[in-house]
């Protein structure tokens, strides 16, 4: 069945804002499937869910409603420096305009993986990332306290980046210095100790081949 399909057949039957399948890392020689939580939510479990990094937070593998984008101006409202997190931004900026979204667990879609795409080639510095912060922390206030835990992770997610390249946050720089309030009780009380690992050093050359490679064998 087409992907595409898939996606309309869901959107249609459930009435969705927003339709979204599951898909498949592809790395050239193997597949790594990557799958979401399927279901039916509203606008606050949709936030959740992208500010838990629990569901892809780029566009692909998702089938928009036209009428969502009719503040163009407000969604696309990205600064043109921030390189990496702006498919998440944008979709932050989607949020207060979607009343329902569906996921289903059928693959839609492959993403061909890329050693030297942007993601994959980018230099974190704490210019991007305090400008990145800004941009989420101004995004998502908005519905605090109503997805207060969520918004917690979004910032513990910013300055895990940060720390992993051996970045250091001040508070002169205020809205990374507000992550790293929020990053260090929830960093120790509620994520084990090797997804504390992996995260430090998911954005390095040598731990991301490493990472392909254990898959690799994992799927044989």
């Amino acid at each position: 069945t087409d992907g595409l399909e898939i996606l309309y057949n869901s959107a249609i039957a459930n009435n969705l804002d927003i339709s979204i399948g599951g898909l498949f890392y592809d790395y050239g020689d193997y597949l790594e499937s990557r799958s979401s939580i399927s279901g039916i939510f509203g606008q606050l479990d949709y936030l959740q869910l992208l500010l838990c990094n629990k569901i892809e937070v780029g566009p692909y593998c998702k089938l928009f409603r036209k009428k969502i984008f009719q503040n163009i101006h407000e969604i696309f409202n990205i600064p043109k420096e921030i390189k990496v997190g702006e498919d998440l931004l944008m979709n932050l900026h989607l949020v207060k305009f979607v009343n329902k979204v569906g996921i289903v667990q059928q693959k839609v879609y492959n993403y061909c993986q890329n050693s030297q795409s942007v993601m994959n080639t980018f230099r974190v510095t704490l210019e991007h990332e305090r400008l990145f912060a800004t941009c989420l922390i101004d995004t998502i206030e908005e519905f605090s306290p109503k997805v207060s835990k969520a918004i917690e992770y979004a910032k513990c997610s910013t300055c895990l980046t940060l720390l992993a390249n051996g970045l250091v946050i001040t508070r002169e720089d205020k809205p990374l210095y507000a992550c790293l309030k929020s990053y260090l009780p929830l960093f120790y009380s509620e994520i084990p100790l090797h997804l504390r690992i992996l995260w430090m050093f998911r954005y390095q050359s040598w731990f991301i081949h490493l990472y392909a490679i254990i898959k690799k064998l994992k799927a044989r």
